[in-house]
């Protein structure tokens, strides 16, 4: 099972930079600290409130999906036991506020939440327990969905606009909160992802990237072998 390219309009693999692997949207880098320790694929992008760390891309038109599908997946890891909220990945006008995309923790339960349009709506899983979780929301026909670790978690309806006029993608930062955390492997798609494209990118845990393919069916095929 292939790691879904299809509408791959982003992704940054966080291996030593914040590089856009796909498009042409590169980050800016604010006390970044890039290691294997903080990478779920590989290396990953460490965040310190206290060194006030964030990445932040210019604004770009692909992210203007309008009333559109659209899917964002991201890695994360923390054990801040603060549980205030800590932005991981966020598509908005920092001058503004309304619409855009927003992946974030809770404030006291620190549970994943997310922030589509001006919907709100709150998760049910503690990710703040330092084991990494792969975070996926993705919006079909108005509806948009929450997947923590491959598995569904909530839901909310949301059929208007998410266009932001000068929006721009920051991780681990937004409306002057910094956040104490790992990122890595984060993906933006202009439609909605499948059951088995959230399998694969899941990878039984392992998680994956651009130009991989899940180890499950991999595996899956090699006992078929042996079998035969």
């Amino acid at each position: 099972m292939a790691f879904p390219e299809t509408g791959l309009v982003s992704f940054w693999k966080f291996d030593g930079n914040s590089v856009d692997s796909v498009g042409a949207n590169n980050g800016t880098d604010t006390a970044i600290t890039y290691s294997a320790g903080n990478g779920k694929v590989n290396s990953g992008a460490g965040f310190a409130r206290a060194s006030s760390s964030k990445i932040v891309m210019a604004h770009n038109n692909l992210y203007d999906f309008g009333t559109g599908d659209f899917t964002e997946s991201i890695w994360m890891k923390s054990a801040d036991t603060d549980k205030t909220n800590y932005w991981l990945v966020s598509e908005c006008d920092l001058a503004a506020s309304g619409n855009g995309i927003d992946i974030l923790t809770q404030i006291t339960t620190g549970t994943a939440r997310v922030w589509v349009g001006g919907v709100v709506k709150v998760g049910t899983v503690n990710i703040m327990d330092a084991a990494w979780h792969n975070i996926i929301i993705s919006r079909a026909s108005g509806v948009v969905s929450q997947y923590i670790d491959n598995v569904f978690d909530v839901s909310a309806t949301q059929a208007g606009s998410v266009t932001v006029a000068n929006s721009r993608i920051n991780f681990g930062f937004a409306n002057g909160v910094y956040s104490n955390l790992a990122l890595d492997a984060c993906g933006i798609w202009n439609r909605a992802l499948t059951s088995d494209d959230r399998t694969a990118i899941y990878n039984g845990g392992a998680g994956s990237q651009p130009g991989s393919q899940s180890l499950v069916p991999l595996l899956m095929n090699q006992y078929r072998q042996r079998r035969a």
